[in-house]
């Protein structure tokens, strides 16, 4: 639970995409998909009890989504 608690924390703090997923820029298809998969496993809603996994986890799909489609990656407020 701890463990989880600290990935939510650190996914909430990030301000791009890659420091999301923790992966160079030039990351394969395939590195994104697995580092996307390693973090929705931990902070998925309904897998960690920290208040705040639903926006961790939101957050985790956006960097997938802005490594492999392009879309834009928006810092935290």
């Amino acid at each position: 639970a701890h463990r989880a608690s600290a990935e939510v924390r650190r996914i909430l703090g990030c301000r791009t995409a890659r420091a999301v997923l923790q992966l160079p820029p030039s990351a394969s298809r395939a590195a994104v998909q697995r580092a996307y998969r390693r973090l929705s496993r931990s902070v998925h809603p309904d897998k960690c009890a920290d208040r705040r996994a639903a926006s961790a986890f939101q957050r985790a799909v956006e960097a997938r989504d802005a490594f492999l489609c392009g879309a834009p990656f928006a810092p935290p407020d």
